[in-house]
C-alpha cells in the first residue's frame, strides 16, 4: 500500500512555522549544515539562507570562470610548427 504525501501550500507552510510547528529533524540538520557552509548566515531565517546560498553559489561560479580565463591567458600555448 502506497501512502500519498500531502502537498502543503507555501502559505500554509509559513503559517505552520509561525505557529511553532517544527520542521522535521532531517531538514533541521541540513539547514544547520548549510548555515555552516555559507558565510555570515548563522542567525538568518530559512528564506534569507536560501537567497544567500543562491548568491554565494553564483559568486563561486563567477570566480571559477575568472580563474579559468586567467589560466588560459597565462598558460603558454605550444604551436605544432615549433615542435621539433
Amino acid at each position: 500500500m502506497m501512502i500519498k504525501k500531502k502537498k502543503i501550500s507555501c502559505k500554509r507552510r509559513k503559517q505552520a512555522t509561525a505557529a511553532g510547528i517544527r520542521r522535521p529533524l532531517v531538514v533541521e540538520r541540513r539547514v544547520g549544515a548549510l548555515k555552516t557552509l555559507i558565510p555570515n548566515c548563522e542567525s538568518m531565517g530559512i528564506e534569507g539562507l536560501y537567497r544567500e546560498t543562491a548568491e554565494y553559489v553564483l559568486g563561486l561560479e563567477m570566480m571559477v570562470k575568472l580563474m579559468q580565463a586567467m589560466v588560459q591567458l597565462l598558460t603558454p600555448h605550444t604551436c605544432a610548427s615549433h615542435i621539433n
